[in-house]
């Protein structure tokens, strides 16, 4: 079992990883918290974030150069009020224990583009008519976990369990989505997803965001 390989708890309390029933076998599916968890184990990294942004706590964001300011933190009140209509991004960071650091931002429109463009399973759901990826139950962890996995990709130092992680995560997406277009192709019925009880994580899915 890859959960076993990567030594990734399958918690939801903890969101490292889960292990997601899928017709008749069980899949492993990787989190943001848990890929923060390997970056952690690999060494090389001595601080690593990544969080939703909040309209009153970005004061700019340069495109061009990477660089994003910040308000003053006191300043902050949609945060702690949970106001989630206001979150406006998606921002990334992490410095290795060599010295180097570097940070990426995402809005949430660019978030939302990169799940239409490379998520398969979140492209099935759109054409389905569906609600069965987090893309679409709860797009704010994955636009947070899309951005910390472009930062990693571009900037980052990828260990062997990491990579071993994606990949598996990776072939679990692709199954689902082309499974939904066999289904409807052979029975002429769209997918239905069964409701997961509430052990079912609001976070798995990884995958494209490396393309």
């Amino acid at each position: 079992m890859v959960a076993a390989t990567m030594n990734l708890p399958i918690d939801p309390a903890l969101g490292q990883a889960a292990i997601v029933p899928y017709k008749k076998s069980a899949q492993f599916q990787i989190m943001y918290k848990g890929v923060i968890q390997l970056c952690i184990r690999s060494g090389q990294y001595k601080a690593i974030h990544c969080s939703e942004i909040y309209k009153d706590e970005l004061k700019s964001h340069n495109p061009i150069t990477g660089e994003v300011k910040f308000h003053d933190p006191e300043t902050y009140k949609m945060r702690n009020k949970g106001e989630k209509k206001n979150v406006v991004g998606h921002y990334a960071h992490f410095r290795l224990s060599r010295g180097f650091e570097k940070s990426d931002f995402m809005t949430c429109e660019q978030a939302m583009s990169h799940a239409k463009e490379y998520s398969k399973a979140y492209q099935s759901d759109l054409k389905y008519k569906k609600k069965s990826t987090p893309w679409s139950t709860d797009p704010i962890a994955m636009g947070n976990k899309t951005v910390l996995l472009r930062l990693l990709k571009k900037y980052g130092v990828m260990s062997m369990d990491m990579q071993d992680a994606f990949i598996a995560d990776n072939t679990f997406e692709a199954a689902r989505a082309r499974s939904d277009d066999e289904v409807t192709a052979r029975t002429g019925k769209k997918h239905v997803d069964v409701k997961m009880s509430d052990t079912e994580t609001a976070e798995p899915e990884a995958s494209e965001d490396f393309m």
